[in-house]
């Protein structure tokens, strides 16, 4: 088997979004690495060692007498599949595509750039005869010193009108400490395309930070708080728990890391609160995820809920 591979602005310029006054610094993506399309490994670690290619393969199996936790059970459910290819150079990510589990492609998103900037991107789908159709992508604005200021979510048809703008503030850490998005346009999957967002209507998200915590709250728009999540960590600045709580300040979920010998998370264990019978409180583990890694780069991510296990095996590599 393959390995596997898943505001003020008073003291600005206008914004552009094509062209663009400032060139990139080294990192751009990393600092402001909240706001772009999510990667689930260390593309510039990858980069550095000289790889231009990251596959993933998934699969899911349940357990049978022998497995253990945290290790690739024997029975499947889907045999394992090349589900994604990620290609990149220098530092920039360039082409993502994914697979259905008979080889066809599913969507591809493509990447562009300007004066070393993302400046969009591109998403695809592809029906069965792998006829490719336009779905929407992502748009990026910026200040003139390079700091992002708004990020557009676009669809395709027929939803074309729909947009979701996100705009950013950040500290002098270049820390997120407030998110507003805001819904505009109508198309006929609006509901389900913006999660029960109507045009105009605006939520937030707001950070809050510490030497130790980090207080992330969200609210369903400006003002109607709809939850809380406070992150510690530890004197290495890495995630301890997270506790995600309403407004009623019930545990909706908390997240344990744990970490061995190494500055990666090897473990996540999410629980919740029930009561019992005797109103008694009590803790209950329902999904747990395990990384490896070689060399600081993933190899491999299992989840584990509900008695189904799933797979996802990474290899970087490069092509002549």
């Amino acid at each position: 088997m393959k390995k596997i591979i898943v505001s003020n602005t008073k003291n600005c310029l206008p914004l552009l979004l094509i062209l663009l006054l400032a060139t990139t610094t080294l990192g751009q993506e990393q600092t402001y690495a909240e706001i772009y399309p999510g990667i689930p490994f260390d593309m510039w670690k990858s980069n550095a060692a000289s790889n231009t290619k990251t596959t993933v393969w998934y699969g899911t199996y349940t357990k049978a007498e022998g497995d253990e936790d945290g290790v690739m059970w024997s029975t499947p459910i889907q045999e394992s599949y090349q589900y994604q290819r990620y290609e990149y150079f220098e530092g920039k990510m360039q082409l993502v595509t994914t697979y259905l589990p008979n080889g066809d492609k599913e969507t591809t998103e493509e990447y562009f750039y300007r004066k070393g900037l993302l400046s969009a991107t591109e998403i695809l789908t592809y029906d069965t005869l792998q006829n490719s159709k336009q779905a929407g992508g992502w748009i990026y604005l910026y200040y003139n010193d390079g700091r992002p200021f708004q990020r557009v979510r676009t669809f395709g048809f027929p939803n074309k009108g729909v947009r979701l703008l996100d705009e950013f503030v950040f500290d002098e850490q270049q820390r997120v400490v407030k998110h507003k998005t805001t819904a505009a346009g109508k198309g006929p999957d609006m509901d389900s395309l913006l999660n029960g967002m109507k045009d105009r209507e605006t939520r937030k998200i707001i950070k809050r930070y510490s030497d130790t915590t980090l207080l992330t709250q969200q609210f369903k728009s400006l003002y109607e708080l709809q939850e809380e999540a406070k992150t510690t960590y530890n004197t290495a600045n890495q995630p301890v728990q997270t506790i995600v709580t309403n407004t009623a300040g019930e545990i909706i979920v908390g997240i344990d890391y744990a970490y061995e010998n190494g500055p990666h998370c090897t473990k996540k264990t999410y629980w919740t609160v029930d009561n019992t019978e005797s109103e008694q409180k009590v803790s209950a583990n329902y999904k747990i995820e395990y990384f490896t890694y070689d060399n600081g780069l993933i190899s491999t991510h299992i989840i584990e809920e509900e008695g189904v296990q799933t797979v996802l095996e990474y290899t970087h590599f490069s092509e002549e």
